[in-house]
């Protein structure tokens, strides 16, 4: 049972994100995103997908939701075959999810819980939540971070974290996409962590905030100058949002 007091501060934040316009812009994307991307994600055709569709799905700009995912995409399409294999196996609504995301992640590389429960919320919106890294801060945040067994698989572990969410749809009354966007609104008022707010339309990869920026360097300084010194592909600089990210020098040498 979700505290009454947690339940509180979230429907208060519902409401306090519809004057959020760029929140507000990716709630109002969830049927076009999914009259885009379920024929693609469907059981039908995922035997025949292309690199060219499933990477289509993975930048912010087209998925309207989630930044980042498309980091990965290049090594997840080396072997379209064993991702087609594995989207099959993913979507099969004839085995238990546990051990559908157990054989994807393990027999997959890059597909983790980012991309494999983005995908299963476009597959069934009202059914899968995503787990991320937003939305796992933001439950710790608010206490309701599920305990796990030692040695508990990855398919068991989000049993329990989309039964949570779940939980939450229901007694908020809103949906599992509305949800996951209200991590995102959390994040960038402070409400419940670390600062940051989703990226603009086509926003970058490694997107965070100057204090975010601020608290890697401070940890991890000399191991990042030396990385920009030694990789002469990678720069650092400040777009016109303030945000601080990590860019190739082919793509933007302006900005500094």
């Amino acid at each position: 049972m979700v505290d009454a007091n947690v339940l509180g501060r979230l429907r208060e934040a519902l409401v306090a994100m519809k004057r959020d316009k760029d929140i507000e812009a990716i709630v109002s994307e969830k049927d076009a995103v999914l009259a885009r991307f379920q024929p693609i994600f469907s059981p039908e055709h995922v035997n025949a997908i292309t690199a060219e569709e499933f990477k289509s799905f993975l930048p912010f700009q087209n998925n309207r939701h989630w930044n980042g995912l498309q980091r990965l995409g290049p090594r997840i399409c080396d072997n379209m075959q064993k991702l087609q294999k594995a989207l099959i196996t993913l979507l099969d609504e004839a085995q238990p999810i546990d051990t559908r995301l157990n054989a994807v992640v393990s027999q997959t590389f890059g597909m983790g819980k980012n991309i494999a429960t983005a995908i299963l919320q476009i597959h069934e919106p009202a059914r899968y939540g995503v787990w991320n890294n937003c939305s796992e801060a933001n439950l710790k945040m608010l206490g309701l971070w599920p305990d796990f067994k030692r040695g508990e698989s990855f398919g068991d572990k989000y049993v329990k974290v989309n039964q949570i969410l779940l939980k939450l749809q229901d007694d908020l009354k809103t949906d599992l996409w509305t949800l996951d966007a209200l991590w995102w609104y959390l994040e960038g008022t402070g409400s419940n962590g670390p600062q940051g707010k989703p990226p603009p339309e086509g926003g970058a990869e490694g997107v965070a905030t100057d204090q975010r920026f601020a608290s890697l360097l401070r940890r991890n300084g000399n191991y990042i100058v030396k990385m920009v010194m030694t990789k002469p592909d990678m720069n650092i600089h400040a777009t016109s949002a303030g945000l601080i990210c990590l860019r190739n020098i082919n793509q933007n040498r302006s900005g500094w």
